[in-house]
């Protein structure tokens, strides 16, 4: 009997022993959070933050030097086209300037006749080798094969070129006249003060923008006096990467919110300017951009220079197979997530294609249905237990 009992105690604190053995040893189950895999929608964008302008922008400036009255608009009040917008009184001249005046009006005079000559020999010279090409086609027309080919190429070219050199010397002769004009504005009423103002006039329609000038005070001529645009006609300029730039098409779709809980507008790829400018970033890195231009397809209830962001389309789809990014990881160089298959977790390699902010587009590796985890960590590895938990 005792023996009994002895055999049963041994027994006992053996399985106790064995079962403390089996926690000790056994692995920790590790809680995971878990996402299923689906098909749906992807859109890959560029994202960066972007400006609204007017489409048109005027900027009305003194004609004059002068004494400006103060303005009668405000900010936001509508102009129509040949509206008086500001009256400008122009100063008398002292003496030395008058006569710097009169010297750049005799000047110009003197550029404006030496540019009619050059219209007169260009003209001569163009009427010349017109003349010769249609003796030439003459010619050969009547008489075929007596003209050679490269003689007519030659009299063409020769034709062509005159008549070039005749239109830069009427643009020459037109910019003279331009210069004579202005320096007759400048002379004339030099003497004394002006007692009929210059007036300026709104070149288009729409709404002031900007005020740079409202008191009356003297202005030098060609200083900026306001701003006039069609606040109703805007665009956006986003400008990004030139190497983003380099992924975006021209009518491709965009998509413009005003910041959190704004309202999502849709846009398209106006154009992209050609040249590139160097932006220094909030790092201090030196970054090279471009500025893309898009228009708004939507009506949109904002102004000038609103500040938005904008979400540029280089690829979508409506249906493909999706993973999320938060999933993925590099393992041996190529793109791996773990796969929970029998609540352990199974390294798994993939092939992407696109990817989106928040998903990639899975080619090879998973399934519709397959259950990957979610921000794996470092300490989880290929065949650990795991406690999934659906997203």
């Amino acid at each position: 009997m005792k023996l009994e009992r002895k055999h049963l105690t041994i027994l006992t604190v053996v399985g106790v022993i064995v079962a403390l053995v089996v926690l000790v040893l056994r692995p920790e189950v590790i809680p995971v959070e878990t996402s299923v895999i689906e098909r749906g929608p992807l859109r890959v964008t560029v994202d960066e933050d972007g400006e609204t302008r007017v489409q048109d922008r005027y900027v009305v400036s003194a004609p004059v030097t002068g004494r400006m009255v103060r303005l009668e608009c405000e900010v936001g009040d509508s102009v129509a086209v040949g509206q008086v917008l500001a009256r400008v009184y122009p100063l008398p001249l002292d003496t030395r300037t008058r006569a710097e005046a009169a010297a750049r009006l005799e000047a110009a005079e003197a550029s404006r006749r030496a540019a009619e000559a050059r219209v007169e020999q260009a003209r001569a010279l163009w009427s010349e080798s017109r003349r010769a090409l249609e003796r030439l086609e003459r010619v050969s027309t009547d008489v075929p094969g007596s003209v050679a080919g490269q003689r007519l190429d030659e009299a063409r070219t020769a034709e062509r070129t005159a008549a070039l050199a005749l239109q830069e010397a009427e643009s020459v002769m037109d910019a003279a006249e331009h210069e004579v004009q202005s320096a007759r504005a400048t002379l004339a009423g030099s003497d004394t003060a002006s007692s009929e103002p210059t007036v300026v006039r709104a070149p288009a329609a729409g709404r002031v923008l900007r005020l740079y000038e409202e008191c009356e005070r003297i202005v030098m001529a060609g200083s900026p006096i306001l701003e006039i645009g069609d606040p109703d006609r805007l665009e956006i300029v986003v400008d990004v990467l030139t190497e983003d730039a380099g992924r975006l098409e021209v009518g491709a779709h965009a998509r413009v919110t005003t910041g959190a809980g704004g309202d999502t507008l849709h846009a398209r790829t106006l154009r992209i300017e050609p040249s590139a400018f160097t932006k220094v970033s909030p790092l201090g890195i030196e970054e090279q951009r471009v500025n893309v231009i898009l228009s708004f397809e939507d009506s949109a209830v904002l102004g000038d220079r609103y500040r938005v962001d904008a979400s540029l389309v280089t690829w979508e789809s409506d249906d493909v197979l999706l993973v999320p990014m938060s999933a993925l990881f590099r393992s041996d160089s190529r793109w791996s997530v773990f796969l929970v298959e029998e609540e352990r977790a199974r390294l798994t390699h993939v092939e992407l294609a696109h990817q989106g902010r928040s998903s990639a587009e899975v080619l090879e590796g998973l399934d519709v249905g397959d259950v990957v985890v979610l921000y794996p960590s470092e300490t989880l590895e290929d065949g650990a237990p795991v406690e999934p938990t659906t997203q």
